[in-house]
Formats: structure tokens, C-alpha cells, sequence
């Protein structure tokens, strides 16, 4: 296992410890932000977003959606890790009602881009973001990470569609694949296979793992 691999699991395994001793004691989402741990992990410990208490204001830079608002444990520990968010605002101890931290993920909150309570959107905002900078030549790429369950939404697909249409190579979607949804696991109460396939049919290419 080399060095890369040490760190990131070292990190997880941190963020998970964190997620947990922050849900026992304020509540929250546990299972979807367990999930996606790695993702996050990866993304802005492999230099992919790059986001700092000094930078996290400037937009021009690659930016994260989190369009699966839900995991606001999961993302609101990882800005308390990168200095941004601290001890007392994550854990809700903070006197400011303005940072007072709910169940889904809110713009108002130092490193957040989108308010995501309702699911289907953070796909065609990033998009929006996307065709912005595409049209003023700026290289800057958008990351989304959704759900799988979020993918039932119509609005995913129309945004999928646009991004396709326009061609815009600076948007990545990733899929948190973990069949939960709610309070069920996903193939209980719907389907969205062939799943890589109606990414592939709406002009997307797809990476799967």
C-alpha cells in the first residue's frame, strides 16, 4: 500500500470517528454521510478541490457541488478538518443563528456553494457554472456528487442532457452508489438500471470505481 493510499485511509477513518461522535450528539444523516467518505477523501486530499479557509470565497478555482445534501455530516466534518468550519459551529454550539447547522447542506455555511435540501439540483447548477466558464475560456472543472437514489429525480437527466448538449468536459458527475434511499435500500421502491448505460445514452462518458 503506498504513502497516498496510507493517508487517505488515515483521513476517513478520522472523518468517520468525527461524523459519529457529531451525530450522537446533534443528530443528522449517518448512513449517507458514512458512504461517501471516500469520495470526499479523494477528491480534496488528491488535490482535485482545492479549498482552504483563504480561498474558499474565490470562485475562480475547481469547486465541489454537493447535490446529495443529506451527507451535511460527512461534508461539514471535512471543512472542520480543513480549517474552515470550527469546533463550535459544527457541533452547534455556536451563538450566530446564521451558522446554526441543519439536516442538509446550506449555502449560508462557509464552504458550502449550493443549498441542496431538495434533491435533483446541484447537477444543473453546476452545469449553469460550468457553461459560464466555458464561455468566458476559463479550465476550472465542477465536481457533483450525487446520489443514487437522487437519480430518479427527472431533473438529473435534463441536466445530464444539457451538460451533453453544450459539451461541457469540465463537469464531473459522481454517483455515490451505496442502494439507499431514504429509509429503504434503492431496489426496494424503484430502478434506475441499466444505470451506466442511460449515462452513456445521454452523451456522458462513464468511469465505473
Amino acid at each position: 500500500m503506498n504513502s497516498k493510499i496510507k493517508k487517505f485511509k488515515r483521513h476517513s477513518n478520522d472523518l468517520r470517528k468525527l461524523i459519529l461522535d457529531v451525530y450522537l450528539k446533534r443528530n443528522g444523516h449517518l448512513s449517507t454521510s458514512f458512504s461517501c467518505i471516500e469520495i470526499l477523501v479523494s477528491l480534496h486530499f488528491g488535490n482535485f478541490v482545492k479549498i482552504s479557509k483563504k480561498n474558499y470565497k474565490n470562485k475562480n478555482r475547481n469547486i465541489f457541488i454537493l447535490s446529495k445534501g443529506h451527507a451535511e455530516l460527512a461534508y461539514y466534518s471535512l471543512m472542520y478538518k480543513l480549517g474552515i468550519l470550527n469546533k463550535k459551529i459544527l457541533y452547534n454550539e455556536s451563538a450566530s443563528e446564521k451558522l446554526f447547522l441543519g439536516g442538509h447542506v446550506d449555502h449560508k455555511v462557509p464552504g458550502v456553494e449550493l443549498t441542496t435540501g431538495s434533491l435533483g439540483h446541484g447537477l444543473g447548477f453546476a452545469a449553469g457554472i460550468s457553461l459560464a466558464m466555458k464561455k468566458n475560456s476559463k479550465n476550472y472543472k465542477q465536481y457533483v456528487l450525487l446520489g443514487d437514489a437522487e437519480c430518479s429525480e427527472g431533473s438529473v437527466w435534463e441536466s445530464a442532457l444539457f451538460a451533453s448538449f453544450h459539451k461541457l468536459k469540465n463537469l464531473i458527475a459522481i454517483v455515490d452508489r451505496n442502494n439507499i434511499g431514504a429509509l429503504d435500500y434503492l431496489t426496494n421502491f424503484t430502478s434506475i438500471e441499466p444505470f451506466k448505460k442511460k449515462w452513456k445514452s445521454f452523451g456522458w462518458f462513464v468511469q465505473d470505481g
